[in-house]
């Protein structure tokens, strides 16, 4: 997301509260701004929003990213990504148990074309991007980092401390935020990290080692 009359940029990976900071920085009046591409509009990549609208002078924006602890952020991704899909496409995973999906999903990522490998019918996503609405989970498996694909200044903010952190937005953006907008899609009373199997846990450490050391989460 970009504001240009707030010269701010918000890195949204999925699965990192992005739509309560999106919504919480609407309440203060942050206009973000929307291509006409019939593309999707969310989780763009840093490199992605400057090239859909033509920024030259990224030096000129604050850049702020919430992250989110690997491991929670994963199991999330496992229970939206089944929830997103109708019933009437034939994933592969459509019946998989977490840990089934875990290493299909790192069997995927090996190959020549992770779309095909991990959906086996991938009509659904690309109708989801054909028609701008979202990119159909694929880039629920990318890491975080990954975001800033140009190397810029990034100011990042742990979703897990975000309470202790809210002065500290404050500052930056300039913007009177008392707290984060809660905006979950899920409602899931689950203990996510009651989930991980020692298997499981071995590939989301495979899968997301960057976000672990870069981030400082413990794995």
């Amino acid at each position: 997301m970009i504001s240009k009359t707030h010269n701010l940029i918000v890195l949204m990976p999925p699965k990192t509260a992005s739509n309560s900071i999106r919504t919480t920085l609407e309440e203060q009046s942050v206009v973000f701004l929307k291509d006409t591409q019939k593309l999707p509009q969310v989780h763009l990549r840093l490199s992605e929003i400057i090239n859909r609208y033509y920024i030259n002078n990224l030096d000129d924006y604050k850049i702020i990213q919430i992250v989110r602890d690997p491991y929670s952020r994963f199991v999330s991704s496992f229970f939206f990504q089944k929830k997103i899909i109708p019933n009437n496409y034939n994933v592969i995973f459509k019946d998989y148990s977490l840990e089934e999906f875990s290493t299909h999903l790192l069997k995927s990522k090996k190959t020549n074309n992770f779309v095909e490998s991990f959906y086996g019918d991938t009509s659904f996503v690309n109708q989801q991007i054909n028609n701008g609405i979202s990119w159909g989970g694929t880039r629920f498996y990318d890491t975080q980092t990954s975001w800033n694909d140009l190397g810029g200044k990034i100011n990042h903010f742990k979703l897990e401390e975000f309470s202790n952190n809210i002065n500290k937005i404050k500052e930056l953006i300039d913007l009177p935020i008392s707290n984060l907008s809660h905006v979950n899609s899920q409602n899931l009373n689950l203990n996510y990290f009651s989930l991980i199997t020692p298997k499981v846990k071995n590939i989301i450490i495979e899968l997301f080692e960057e976000d672990f050391n870069s981030f400082g989460y413990e794995k």
